[in-house]
């Protein structure tokens, strides 16, 4: 008697009901073919085989996401905003806020607006302090303004 005939007949007698047809075969002892080839792994030195689509074997594939975590984390992320925006940065920001509640922008224009956001004249990443000097009260779309204009000044000196 033939591996198939055993494995309908399986089937026949319920056993599907527990059982796929793949698990009936494999206890019949019909071999599926596997989907697709295993390849070397892509760490550098290692012998090992794999069918897993990033090309690392099991030992390696977790070595590989911690190295490009690091990576990314290192020089693809900016400063956690938690270390330099906490608790103690909107307390002085509201604080500062309260004391200087119009944009000196809009009134250095003559209009009086607001002020909702707290702008560094000389950025924290440049050395500037959060001292009441070092801070100017602005709007949203004053804010923005000097935010591109320092943006944009800064990718013309460095691009060329």
């Amino acid at each position: 008697m033939t591996y198939n005939k055993i494995a309908k007949r399986l089937i026949k007698i319920n056993v599907h009901r527990f059982l796929s047809y793949r698990e009936v075969a494999f206890f019949v002892g019909v071999i599926f073919m596997p989907h697709k080839p295993k390849r070397p792994c892509r760490y550098s030195g290692c012998s090992n085989f794999t069918v897993d689509s990033s090309g690392y074997c099991n030992l390696h594939k977790p070595l590989v996401i911690r190295q490009r975590n690091n990576f990314f984390n290192k020089f693809c992320r900016p400063y956690k905003n938690s270390e330099r925006y906490g608790y103690q940065w909107r307390k002085l920001r509201n604080c500062f806020l309260a004391s200087n509640p119009l944009c000196e922008m809009c009134k250095q224009e003559g209009k009086f607006t607001e002020a909702t956001e707290v702008h560094h004249v000389k950025p924290l990443a440049d050395g500037g302090t959060n001292n009441f000097e070092n801070l100017m009260p602005l709007c949203k779309p004053c804010h923005s303004k000097i935010t591109l204009a320092s943006a944009n000044k800064k990718r013309r000196a460095g691009g060329s």
